[in-house]
């Protein structure tokens, strides 16, 4: 009867709502409103960038890697120690540092890098920085205290360890004096060529008797003289440029 179907229609538990057709489904819209990209772009370009920085110490012992040859696997390894030869320590050349044989060594080739600039670069870079930190770089190797240039060797060592196998780490005591030396001798040119100038500016200035044309000249030749004499400005507290190319190939030195 049709009561009793109208009854179990009403009495019937409800089902799920069955998605919609493909045609009633809302399209939503995937780009941006045209106003707010416009936005975002003009305020991305009106940002203003950061400057790099160049890298500190302490990145530099991350970036030599790219220097290095690949490390072996794990297996090529195990196969090597049973066959590896103990390498033996690099003893200090004789006579002094920066002379040609006989009568001394050059650094970069008695540390095994004569083909390797960079990572020789690299080095120098870590001990200007490191006197830096640590030393006074007004006095020269001999003069600095003892204890404190024990410490910055044993800190480039446990930074670098391919300096461990050197005995004592004499190459970055030679490239620490090396440093110190150059910054001393630049200070005593500029003083020196300072002292001149002042010289000649009191001789110009400290009468005002006639002078004839011939000492006129004398004077403006030794004040250019002087002039020149000055030493090219360095801050020894930064980067240097010929290293700053260095810098980003500068990884962590394994032992090999």
């Amino acid at each position: 009867p049709a009561a009793q179907v109208q009854q179990s229609a009403v009495s019937a538990p409800q089902t799920a709502s069955q998605p919609l057709p493909p045609a009633s489904r809302p399209v939503l819209s995937k780009r941006k409103p045209a106003a707010q990209a416009v936005a975002q772009r003009q305020s991305a370009v009106s940002a203003p960038q950061a400057a790099p920085q160049p890298p500190p110490l302490d990145e530099i012992q991350e970036q030599v890697q790219n220097l290095q040859p690949p490390q072996p696997g794990k297996a090529a390894r195990k196969q090597s120690d049973k066959t590896a030869v103990v390498k033996p320590w690099v003893l200090k050349p004789k006579g002094s540092a920066g002379r040609s044989s006989p009568a001394g060594y050059k650094i970069q080739s008695a540390m095994g890098l004569a083909d390797n600039r960079r990572l020789y670069n690299a080095f120098c870079e870590a001990a200007r920085l490191l006197a830096i930190e640590h030393l006074d770089i007004k006095q020269t190797i001999r003069e600095q205290e003892k204890y404190k240039i024990s410490m910055v060797l044993v800190k480039a060592q446990n930074m670098f360890p391919y300096l461990q196998r050197f005995v004592n780490n004499w190459p970055f005591y030679d490239l620490i004096a090396q440093y110190l030396r150059n910054r001393s001798q630049y200070a005593h040119a500029k003083d020196q060529a300072l002292g001149e100038l002042q010289k000649i500016i009191n001789d110009g200035t400290g009468d005002n008797h006639a002078r004839d044309d011939g000492e006129v000249t004398n004077l403006a030749k030794k004040t250019s003289s002087a002039v020149m004499a000055l030493p090219l400005a360095r801050n020894h507290e930064q980067p240097r440029p010929w290293i700053k190319a260095s810098l980003p190939l500068l990884p962590h030195i394994r032992e090999r």
